[in-house]
């Protein structure tokens, strides 16, 4: 604020600069509208506002609106009566009437001139509507200025909660379950700066994240901004294309100075209405034009495999270690599921061999498949590579059959070579697009024109959705449950 006070207060905006404010009295000095002098950002003169001496006199501001405060500064003015400000007390209210002290006591202070105001820090800790400054005892009070100040990102916090219509009182965190959206700005952005960029946190190292980017790319159309910033390997060395429609993806190296709205964008509960405008031909051309050119380093290594080639990816991994947290809705399918798109597949689509593209053998169904493969002596390999190779194999697929998981829902969104899926009860483990009418993962799919099919328990018998244990009893279902109980349902 000045060079005489050592602290820095330079990421902090004063949003009491041109609120409304009034005072106890007006003395015989008083001048024009001199309550609101002490709210314009100046510090000059040798007051601002004078109240008559009289028992507690008292200053207030309304800052219209709730804020976070992270300081409060006084201004004293700098002559021989700056001392009667000796007894003053800082208050602040959400409702103009249920106070809360913040200081008080015997405090001696100066202005502009000795670089020496009043300063209180809260950090953010408080918020509060209304600021009053009051003294005790009998006296009168005048002072040059009074700074409020908040981190100068929350106007455009309040922008952004205004305008998308968030629930809850913005703050420089937008705190929206499950998520907080932070935003953030780079050194030597100024003040006035709208947020120019979304930048996307790590989540997952495939399927989550193309989520994530996907519906990140979606909002930022939606809102009006074309950047996008991705932590540094999101993408397994991601490119820059000059095909890309409409948006701009950077990595954070890449990123110099700009305003950015941070957070994770795989669950779009909280932009809903930003997004109510999207239909699914819009969604299919954002991943077309815009998310797909960014794996495409990986989509050109991809061969389309010969038309008799069946591909079985095996979800795998942390859902099946006993180090893990279980995570209740990532149920695999039985071994019985497997074998029976199998032969769909064969009588179908004429398959003679098949491709296992596994993560680790900890989930039974990939030693079951294996063992079964070979005894009915059918063509196959088993591939369990680096994410890398496991992507590419499975992008060059003709005809995959996957398990629940973002996974292979990301694989067969992006793939041109994909056209026969088969899932396990439905199409996709979860899509967040389905909060959105007509946006679902079956749409998307119909339109790439891919052939959909869906093989079921027919009575509900297996182990029900959300209710994965890990358990000894659970991973014995999934080998033993019969063929018998399922069924195949074809999605046009």
């Amino acid at each position: 604020m000045t060079e005489k006070l050592n602290l820095d207060f330079s990421d902090t905006v004063d949003v009491a600069i041109g609120k409304p404010a009034t005072q106890s009295s007006y003395s015989a000095w008083s001048l024009p509208n001199e309550s609101g002098r002490a709210v314009t950002g100046h510090r000059s003169g040798s007051f601002s506002f004078h109240t008559q001496a009289e028992v507690n006199p008292w200053w207030k501001a309304d800052l219209q609106g709730h804020f976070p405060i992270e300081a409060i500064i006084v201004w004293n003015r700098d002559d021989e009566y700056a001392y009667r400000a000796k007894s003053i007390c800082i208050e602040i209210s959400s409702d103009d009437k249920a106070w809360v002290c913040l200081h008080r006591g015997l405090t001696y202070f100066g202005g502009k001139r000795t670089g020496r105001p009043l300063v209180h820090q809260l950090c953010g800790d408080l918020s509060g509507r209304y600021v009053k400054i009051s003294l005790e005892g009998s006296d009168a009070l005048h002072l040059v200025a009074v700074n409020v100040l908040v981190s100068k990102n929350l106007p455009i916090a309040e922008k952004l909660w205004t305008e998308w219509a968030l629930p809850g009182e913005p703050t420089v965190s937008l705190s929206i379950t499950p998520y907080t959206y932070t935003v953030r700005t780079s050194p030597g952005e100024t003040i006035g700066s709208e947020v120019s960029a979304l930048g996307l946190l790590r989540y997952g190292r495939f399927g989550n994240n193309f989520y994530q980017i996907l519906h990140a790319s979606a909002f930022a159309l939606s809102v009006g901004i074309t950047d996008i910033v991705l932590y540094h390997d999101a993408l397994f060395a991601p490119i820059k294309d000059d095909n890309v429609a409409k948006l701009r993806y950077f990595s954070e190296s890449e990123v110099s100075s700009r305003r950015m709205l941070i957070g994770n964008f795989f669950f779009v509960e909280a932009f809903k209405k930003a997004l109510s405008g999207l239909n699914i031909r819009g969604l299919y051309s954002i991943l077309t034009n815009d998310v797909a050119p960014l794996y495409r380093n990986l989509l050109r290594k991809a061969r389309q495999c010969e038309k008799d080639t069946m591909h079985f990816h095996f979800r795998s991994g942390d859902i099946f270690s006993s180090s893990s947290v279980v995570h209740s809705n990532y149920l695999q399918p039985p071994l019985s599921f497997y074998k029976a798109a199998l032969m769909d597949a064969v009588a179908r689509h004429g398959i003679g061999r098949a491709v296992v593209v596994y993560e680790d053998r900890a989930n039974p169904c990939v030693t079951g498949f294996e063992e079964y493969l070979r005894s009915i002596s059918f063509e196959f390999r088993m591939q369990s590579s680096s994410l890398s190779e496991d992507l590419i194999e499975l992008f060059g697929a003709r005809v995959l059959c996957y398990g629940f998981g973002t996974f292979a829902e990301a694989i067969a969104a992006l793939s041109s070579n994909i056209s026969v899926l088969y899932a396990f009860r439905d199409v996709e483990m979860r899509n967040e697009w389905d909060q959105l009418p007509g946006c679902g993962m079956k749409e998307l799919y119909s339109i790439k024109g891919l052939d959909q099919n869906v093989i079921r328990d027919a009575n509900s018998d297996y182990i029900p959705k959300g209710g994965w244990l890990n358990t000894g009893q659970q991973r014995e279902e999934m080998i033993s449950f019969p063929q018998a109980g399922l069924e195949i349902q074809r999605i046009t």
